[in-house]
């Protein structure tokens, strides 16, 4: 059996979809129910390859730790989702964490080089 949710807000959307199984409850029995983003070409017969995954940014300076500037790196990899609480209250500074969506058949980049812009207009990379 299959049931389309429409959520109207991100944050609904990412909740239903970081969960690996939920449960619907019904005559004292529980069927689990896996959530999967809705693909006009769903197939009965084929596993989806998108998911859900948490990402980390080891060693990133504290200026880079905005929410922008995570999201612009994170989409090197997937679909950025939203950014841990730690990060966004700037309480972990030795990593930051974004939550994207990916294609896990995708080609993922090992590393990800930042540059900032000093005064003089020389670009120092990271």
């Amino acid at each position: 059996m299959y049931v389309l949710i429409r959520a109207s807000l991100l944050e609904d959307y990412v909740h239903l979809l970081s969960k690996l199984q939920s449960y619907i409850t019904h005559n004292y029995w529980s069927y689990p129910m896996r959530t999967l983003k809705w693909d006009p070409l769903f197939d009965l017969e084929e596993e989806t390859t998108t998911s859900i995954a948490w990402i980390s940014f080891p060693s990133l300076p504290p200026n880079f730790f905005g929410k922008e500037t995570i999201f612009s790196m994170a989409a090197a990899v997937g679909r950025p989702l939203q950014v841990d609480m730690a990060t966004q209250n700037k309480t972990r500074p030795s990593c930051a964490r974004v939550k994207v969506e990916v294609d896990l058949l995708g080609e993922f980049p090992k590393r990800i080089n930042i540059g900032t812009r000093r005064k003089s207009g020389e670009i120092m990379e990271k």
